[in-house]
């Protein structure tokens, strides 16, 4: 969904065609503080194809909103496949306040789109007057903002999605865990299905958006057709799993791992092939 800032309404009044601009709040601070959240998820950040579909909005509206917050110093481009942006801070040290700052520089109530008559006694100094009220109640929104971080902001919207109705929420099955031989793990039941497994665990991490992790799946799902007993695979959404991917490092995806005896041994970067996991597992 693409927000305007503005738009024009025209309507009639007895014989006179009237237009009158109306401000329209632009929506940026709220596509701010999203990306934000989302981004705070993982120490590497996203794609921007990923976040503008978190929010739901428009990749050309998102750009513009994180150009903001790359000037701000919020947040900092990243370089590679995809693209996409990360956090410059820990998201704890990130105000709200900050955030509205760099997206809503002209405050909550921005001034008359039309210039008041001077001549008059009030329209001469309604500028100035407006100005001042607009400015306490500005002072006041970012007092209250400077109290609460993206941390925050995070950890509720995490709180609140958890409480969805069941036929709200989508399927956590992987759609590229094809392979019932392919188990799943995330935040709850990480330490049982690979840190306490009696076999060599080849973890893959994963993610939905990631073009080379689809390219992998299908690799992934054979070495645990052919190795049942022998290995054991796990896939981890590293969306759904954040503090795992956080717990081990985790800067890319794909990211193939090697765990033994509760430990992780080896891992792979990118996309590979089937003999180049089999030597990982064997290392």
């Amino acid at each position: 969904m693409t927000v305007f800032p503005r738009h024009i309404d025209i309507w009639n009044y007895g014989n006179y065609r009237c237009s009158h601009e109306v401000v329209v709040p632009s929506g940026k601070f709220a596509i701010a503080t999203h990306a934000l959240a989302l981004l705070s998820q993982l120490e590497d950040g996203y794609p921007s194809e990923h976040v503008a579909r978190s929010i739901n909005t428009h990749p050309v509206f998102l750009r513009r909103v994180m150009k903001m917050l790359c000037v701000a110093g919020l947040v900092k481009a990243r370089e590679g496949f995809g693209g996409g942006y990360r956090l410059t801070r820990h998201p704890a040290e990130i105000s709200l306040s900050e955030v509205y700052a760099a997206t809503e520089p002209s405050g909550p109530i921005p001034p008359s789109p039309s210039e008041p008559d001077d001549t008059c006694r009030i329209g001469g100094g309604m500028r100035a007057a407006f100005a001042e009220a607009a400015r306490a109640a500005n002072e006041g929104l970012l007092h209250g903002l400077a109290t609460q971080t993206i941390a925050d902001i995070a950890a509720r919207a995490k709180l609140e999605g958890q409480k969805r109705p069941p036929s709200k929420q989508k399927s956590r099955r992987n759609p590229m865990a094809s392979s019932k031989n392919v188990h799943e793990a995330g935040d709850i039941n990480f330490d049982t299905e690979v840190l306490k497994a009696d076999l060599p665990v080849l973890v893959d991490f994963t993610a939905t958006w990631c073009g080379p992790c689809k390219a992998v799946a299908p690799i992934v799902d054979k070495i645990a057709d052919e190795n049942v007993g022998k290995y054991k695979v796990v896939k981890v959404d590293i969306d759904e799993a954040p503090s795992i991917a956080q717990r081990y490092g985790i800067r890319g995806v794909p990211t193939l791992a090697v765990f033994r005896g509760g430990e992780k041994k080896n891992q792979h970067v990118g996309a590979t092939n089937k003999e180049t996991l089999l030597r990982l597992l064997e290392t």
